[in-house]
């Protein structure tokens, strides 16, 4: 008779192989990969701590998938493209979690509230995306170390982030998130929430993704501009996820963001972009 665990490490094993393969060069970069990844996340966590009875905490748990979005060519951009998304959240216990290109450590851990260390990825910006770009030169790919907190109460979910980079000179930023549980059917299949999210960065970090140096100014034909720190981003997601099978779920989303401050008033944003930024995709995904 084959184990549970010979089963699960068999199916692991295999979808590390097409986990591996969605990951090739093109598929989801830059501002693609992170706000999918930061809007997905969002989903695998509301509806956890939401709905903390839809799936239950084993050892190892793995939810793989693909999607298909829209997101702009880069933050502020008003040229959208389509995507193929990677969907990975891989897990241990209630402790480690992978959740795209996020890996958090949850050592605090108490039944409506955790927090821990935090590693993200963050992908940088290629001048070639888009014409509006060139002359500014690409912005590297660089991870964020950092702390979070999140919890839920009263059928809500709320987390808190503070990320510093370590590499690229690319500062600090934050993340604000506030999650409501809008609708559940009767067979509890079909679930809903809405996240309301907030960026926060420091003036490095705007300066490098909004702002224009005397020499990239020089290369680009554009004006010089340097931006300070502040709120960035304000976002609201409607999130939905539907169970087809046992293991299959289907998963959608669509979200509006505005961007403020030192971003909104950027010439690649006010001039030639736009600060309404819009998202909008849907995936599936195998619960293993």
């Amino acid at each position: 008779m084959v184990s549970r665990t010979a089963v699960f490490g068999a199916n692991f094993a295999a979808a590390l192989l097409l986990g591996a393969g969605l990951l090739l060069p093109g598929v989801a970069r830059a501002g693609m990969a992170d706000i999918f990844d930061s809007a997905i996340g969002t989903v695998s966590d509301g509806f956890d701590y939401i709905w903390p009875d839809e799936l239950p905490i084993e050892d190892f748990s793995l939810r793989l998938g693909v999607g298909i979005g829209t997101t702009p060519d880069y933050l502020g951009s008003n040229d959208y493209r389509l995507r193929i998304i990677p969907l990975i959240d891989l897990r241990y216990k209630d402790i480690v979690a992978l959740k795209g290109n996020r890996l958090q450590v949850r050592i605090l851990h108490r039944e409506h509230i955790k927090a821990g260390p935090l590693l993200v990825l963050q992908f940088g910006r290629e001048e070639k995306r888009n014409a509006i770009l060139t002359g500014l030169g690409d912005v590297s790919d660089t991870v964020l170390a950092g702390v979070f907190i999140e919890g839920s109460f009263n059928g809500m979910f709320g987390s808190v982030e503070f990320r510093q980079a370590l590499g690229g000179g690319q500062g600090a930023s934050a993340r604000f998130t506030l999650a409501q549980g809008l609708y559940q059917s009767e067979d509890k299949k079909t679930r809903l929430i809405a996240a309301i999210r907030s960026d926060w960065n420091s003036r490095r970090w705007s300066q490098v993704n909004f702002g224009i140096t005397p020499g990239q100014a020089f290369d680009s034909g554009l004006a010089t501009y340097a931006p300070g720190g502040g709120f960035s981003k304000l976002e609201i997601d409607i999130l939905g996820r539907r169970q087809i099978t046992d293991g299959w779920y289907l998963e959608w989303i669509a979200g509006y963001a505005r961007l403020l401050g030192g971003a909104a008033g950027s010439p690649l944003v006010e001039t030639f972009g736009s600060p309404d930024q819009f998202l909008a995709g849907i995936g599936g995904r195998y619960f293993f």
